[in-house]
């Protein structure tokens, strides 16, 4: 299994050839995700899945809940998945504090893909991921976050990184910052029942290596009584590459060329 804390080696085999750009980043989030998402698709870059009872990246969460002390502690998420020869995650992480603890809670997602490390490809059934889970009766405020780290490989194309997850009572808000500027903030209101939503950001950094962040978390706010547990999950993340036009066309010219030397 592909550790998630890892090193981008492109990165140096891109080096910094090029001008750079103005770093450029936007972000939204929408609700009701249509399942499977195929990631093979939505992560021509890299893309990975996680799962509470997954065995990956040194397992720290496991399938029960776990109340942490009152200091905050980060785990890396347990990894059901990667893309194979993928590249761009950076890091993967679950943050608890006081009066939060993570569950195996699952998002309603399903996932497709035919290009994973182990199984290579698979349509999921049943649901993944974890959840962080805020008893508002126990502590008011944000308590429990999840923070994904993309290392930045292109200055002059753009980059959508897309994280999927569910929320369920609990309010949600949404941080993305680009090398530790916050420069967008989405807010999810709380809702009754299990929403799944997709929090999608677009940029171009100034820099090759440059750190896109992405923080997402309950935000006290909820529609249930005080002592009803709130949740928010997170399944899985796509990274993609958007080719610029110029290139595009190019591709698909010589996709026609090569259909026409076919004929």
């Amino acid at each position: 299994m592909r550790l998630l804390n890892r090193t981008i080696a492109a990165s140096l085999v891109l080096g910094f050839a090029g001008s750079a750009s103005a770093a450029l980043l936007n972000a939204s989030v929408s609700t009701g995700v249509a399942s499977p998402v195929d990631l093979t698709a939505a992560g021509n870059q890299d893309w990975a899945i996680f799962d509470a009872t997954a065995n990956g990246d040194g397992e720290l969460l496991s399938g029960s809940d776990s109340t942490m002390p009152a200091n905050i502690f980060s785990f890396a998420l347990p990894e059901y998945n990667a893309k194979s020869s993928g590249s761009g995650i950076n890091s993967a992480v679950i943050e608890i504090a006081a009066g939060a603890n993570f569950t195996s809670d699952t998002s309603p997602i399903d996932y497709s893909y035919t290009d994973g490390t182990s199984p290579v490809s698979e349509t999921t059934a049943g649901g993944l991921g974890l959840a962080v889970r805020t008893n508002l009766a126990e502590a008011q405020g944000p308590n429990g976050r999840f923070v994904f780290e993309i290392a930045a490989l292109d200055t002059v194309n753009p980059t959508t990184v897309t994280v999927y997850g569910a929320h369920k009572r609990a309010g949600v808000d949404f941080v993305a910052s680009l090398n530790g500027v916050a420069d967008d903030v989405d807010v999810l209101a709380p809702i009754a029942d299990t929403t799944s939503f997709a929090y999608t950001v677009t940029f171009t950094p100034d820099n090759i290596g440059d750190l896109l962040t992405l923080s997402f978390g309950t935000n006290g706010q909820s529609t249930a009584a005080s002592n009803n547990f709130n949740t928010v999950r997170v399944s899985g993340i796509a990274v993609n590459a958007i080719p610029e036009p110029a290139t595009a066309a190019l591709c698909g010219l010589g996709g026609l060329m090569l259909l026409r030397r076919r004929a």
